[in-house]
């Protein structure tokens, strides 16, 4: 859970089963404060396959007694897209909401768009779907979840009567993406949503006293798989299992002491049995096949010597005579 340090009351979470993720930090991206006096915040999450989230803001105002923070609004994008709003007030003792997706209005009736977590479908040339557009993930922000808080004040509560007025947008699940478009980033999700039946959402009027587009926090979660949080480094790798016997006997466990007393009987019985014979047997082989290429040898030495004592030249009466030596 990141901590917001001028806004100590207030607590984001990603929750699967009302458990919170464990969040690992991006030592790339520190927390800061920008010139907008916005405190930004990046966090590692691990995403699952088929695991449905939320996101989770609490606010307590008794852990900050100054805080002029009284009303709040929450801005949740996924992808890129914009989902899910809410708001908590200490005047309506709202202090917990949980985003889990946007409501939308389709074939006549309400339906709540729960997010979970996808495979993404990861091709070498194919096009793909079209990426950027409203409705469709922007790839440069795939692969993340942005919460944004800003001061706010609201008005009553209101029901939706006019769907065409509400913002529809669906998580549905997004074509084939080439691998070229994701710029050698480590990812294998996305989110898209499954929808349930639900009643008209309702809303309150806002007005934003700092302005629309001024946060005073803005927290960003950046979801993958485990193994690719470990080639990020996020997580340590698996470490290398040592083998048995470079391990002390006191901490190996039962299973691992029965193989080490294997391979003890296994080298055991190879020493009374025919190992060292092949051994000796392979030697002798060798040393043969030595004395043999050493009698070749002398052989052939042999031979260039008669052949050179057969064939002597003489000198007499001017004439080259050839002398055979026949000893």
């Amino acid at each position: 859970m990141p901590i917001l340090p001028e806004f100590p009351e207030v607590e984001v979470d990603v929750v699967v089963g009302g458990r919170p993720l464990k969040e690992y930090r991006d030592e790339e991206e520190e927390d800061a404060v920008d010139d907008r006096s916005c405190q930004r915040c990046v966090r590692y999450i691990e995403a699952v396959s088929g695991a449905q989230f939320g996101i989770r803001v609490r606010y307590n105002p008794h852990k900050n007694k100054a805080s002029t923070l009284s009303e709040f609004d929450i801005s949740l994008s996924v992808d890129g897209r914009e989902n899910d709003s809410g708001s908590l007030s200490s005047k309506n003792r709202r202090f917990e909401k949980v985003l889990r997706g946007s409501s939308v209005f389709r074939k006549g009736r309400w339906t709540r768009e729960l997010l979970i977590f996808a495979p993404l479908d990861i091709v070498n040339e194919l096009p793909g779907t079209a990426l950027g557009s409203r409705s469709t993930p922007k790839i440069d922000e795939l692969g993340e979840i942005t919460v944004r808080l800003r001061r706010v004040v609201l008005g009553q509560k209101q029901e939706c009567t006019d769907p065409k007025k509400w913002n529809n947008i669906s998580m549905g699940a997004i074509g084939p993406i080439p691998e070229k478009l994701l710029k050698g980033k480590a990812m294998t999700y996305h989110v898209q949503s499954s929808p349930i039946e639900s009643k008209a959402p309702g809303f309150r009027e806002r007005t934003y006293p700092d302005g629309k587009r001024n946060y005073f926090a803005v927290v960003k979660y950046k979801y993958r798989s485990q193994d690719a949080l470990k080639s990020l480094l996020v997580i340590p790798r698996s470490p290398t299992p040592h083998d048995v016997e470079d391990r002390p006997v006191e901490e190996l466990n039962a299973e691992e002491m029965r193989q080490l007393l294997r391979r003890y009987k296994e080298r055991e019985q190879q020493t009374e049995g025919g190992g060292p014979a092949i051994k000796r047997e392979t030697k002798m082989k060798r040393e043969r096949k030595e004395m043999n290429e050493n009698e070749n040898e002398e052989n052939m030495e042999s031979d260039a010597t008669r052949r050179v004592k057969a064939r002597r030249s003489a000198n007499v009466g001017g004439r080259a005579l050839e002398v055979i030596d026949l000893t």
